[in-house]
């Protein structure tokens, strides 16, 4: 091999190899079986904006969810004790309820994940998110303080801002679908994923290899 031909392999070796590194990563990262974050609502936990009494509902509209969320991460406080039951929902524009899950009593306050009962099927736009308070204190819920309009409700009135949420992945029930759905995600943006053909997306491991190996022969 001379001096251009390896000029001319340079690009594609390099090619080649950050594709494959984007896919040992993706499947990787899902092996491990950690959730990760999705998307957040664009609000940060800067003060507690809400304080919910037992029995009492905060609802927040026009949240969008987004595929493959199984939980909401949130900033609560219980003013020290043990947290109490807190359920979620989740219904469409027109009320019809997509979702719905529960935290048990005896959480830690301080960033909190409340199940969703199930994974968003598909994104979940102008959705109305509603957290309960089913224990028998007071907890304070975190957000942004802004206007009026945009802010959570609970019952009739306004709360004081908009809660901070994020929405968070439910973990793999194996480690086999895991790393299917890891390079799933990596094949549908090269349109590997079309007509529910998995196979090709994971031969992508293979003809990675093969190719780098090829090149650099």
């Amino acid at each position: 091999m001379n001096g251009r031909d390896r000029h001319r392999r340079g690009p594609r070796v390099a090619l080649i190899g950050g594709t494959l590194a984007l896919v040992v990563a993706a499947v990787l990262g899902a092996v491990s079986g950690h959730r990760v974050v999705l998307a957040d609502n664009g609000v940060g936990p800067d003060a507690f904006v809400v304080t919910p009494a037992p029995g009492d509902v905060v609802c927040q509209d026009d949240e969008t969810l987004p595929a493959g969320a199984g939980y909401l991460q949130m900033t609560i406080g219980t003013y020290g004790r043990p947290g109490p039951a807190v359920s979620a929902q989740v219904t469409d524009p027109g009320g019809r309820r997509l979702l719905t899950g529960r935290l048990a009593a005896g959480w830690r306050q301080g960033r909190v994940l409340v199940p969703l009962g199930a994974r968003t099927p598909r994104m979940l736009p102008r959705a109305r998110i509603c957290i309960a308070n089913q224990g028998a204190h007071r907890i304070a819920l975190a957000g942004a303080i802004g206007k009026p309009r945009s802010a959570a409700v609970i019952g009739r009135r306004r709360a004081e801002g908009r809660l901070s949420l994020l929405y968070i992945s439910r973990a793999s029930r194996s480690r086999g679908s895991s790393v299917v759905q890891a390079v799933k995600q990596v094949g549908a943006g090269n349109g590997l994923w079309e007509d529910g053909a998995p196979w090709a997306a994971l031969a992508l491991l293979g003809l990675a290899a093969a190719g780098i190996a090829r090149a650099t022969w």
